[in-house]
């Protein structure tokens, strides 16, 4: 008897155990185009829309239906972004062709120096308001990105996630200053930098000089020569990729050499080319070559930022004939790279 009840124990562990495992229902939502109202730029509209939907990608309880999907269906419609419907029933409507069971809706509104971002989520089947959330900040257009930050991470806390949320906006840089290319104000102070000495190639993509020209007339020597030049809305000399685009800038030396550390300043889209003054970089991915074969140095997923921010990363020294940095930009933005800096053992 005592077998026979061991037996069926084992048999319903085995069972339970082939069993498929069901995945966890993500909510289908998508974001309609944001209003700017008051005195906030009409161009912030879709700058935010943009953030909201790079920002509910990283959900692991919401599935985001793109901003593309949405367009196409509007122009299937006869419609584009800019036809806004203010009705309830015309965004469930919207919801409905895209197939999404919640639809976000909202608007940001200055009024003074102080920015207000309202969200609604409606859930499409009913028709009726899920969630409302509103964020403000006495802040710069170049902090907006913890408006959409904060309202985001609260939405996503309401759909059963446990996020903490910041308290202040970032610091911002001011107008017209470059963050130094010289290691001397970095974790690598002290330390010789590598890149100086190396050979540029970069992907075949445009670049930033003033106004967008083709890569024929970039000259690569900027991304290792040690100077980032001082310019209105950090427009500096820097490759850049088209939106949505994934490219890479290597480094190779005259002979190998070993290294243990990388570090990178990601561009960002000036004003006149966009609306915002941030670099919209979403991943990056470092690698060491070594008789041809590339070895994983770093990588990792990088925030949207309102000021220059050096991405750094470290490694077990490993001989190298050469530094690739591939970087990924976001939906609806263009990024880059400004500076690459490449340092050996301590």
């Amino acid at each position: 008897m005592k077998h026979g009840s061991v037996r069926m124990t084992l048999a319903a562990l085995v069972l339970f155990l082939l069993a498929p495992v069901q995945a966890e229902h993500q909510t289908s939502i998508a974001v309609y185009a944001i209003k700017a109202k008051g005195k906030a730029d009409a161009s912030l509209g879709p700058a935010m829309t943009s953030l909201l939907i790079y920002n509910l990608t990283k959900s692991t309880r919401l599935k985001v239906i793109e901003e593309d999907a949405l367009k196409t269906v509007l122009e299937r419609q006869g419609q584009n972004m800019s036809d806004l419907c203010d009705s309830t029933s015309c965004q469930v409507e919207i919801g409905k062709l895209v197939q999404a069971e919640k639809m976000v809706v909202g608007e940001l509104i200055k009024m003074g120096d102080k920015f207000m971002l309202t969200l609604r989520v409606t859930d499409v089947q009913t028709g009726t308001v899920d969630y409302s959330v509103k964020k403000d900040c006495t802040c710069l257009e170049d902090q907006l990105d913890f408006l959409a930050q904060i309202a985001v991470i609260n939405l996503r806390n309401h759909y059963g996630e446990n996020l903490p949320e910041p308290t202040s906006p970032p610091p911002v840089a001011a107008p017209g200053q470059a963050a130094p290319a010289a290691a001397t104000d970095s974790p690598f102070a002290g330390r010789q930098n590598l890149a100086l000495t190396a050979k540029v190639a970069v992907s075949d993509y445009i670049t930033l000089r003033g106004s967008v020209k083709s890569l024929t007339s970039y000259k690569p020597k900027y991304l290792n020569d040690g100077v980032i030049l001082a310019c209105e809305n950090w427009n500096c000399p820097c490759w850049v990729l088209p939106m949505n685009k994934t490219g890479w800038a290597e480094l190779s030396f005259p002979k190998p050499q070993t290294i243990s550390a990388v570090r990178f300043l990601p561009s960002n889209k000036p004003k006149e080319e966009g609306s915002l003054h941030w670099g919209m970089l979403r991943d990056y991915r470092v690698t060491a070559s070594s008789n041809g074969k590339e070895i994983p140095f770093c990588s990792g997923e990088a925030a949207v930022f309102d000021k220059p921010i050096w991405i750094s990363c470290q490694h077990a020294p490993i001989v190298a004939d050469a530094v690739k940095v591939y970087v990924e930009s976001l939906h609806g933005n263009s990024a880059g790279i400004c500076e690459i800096e490449i340092f050996g053992p301590e």
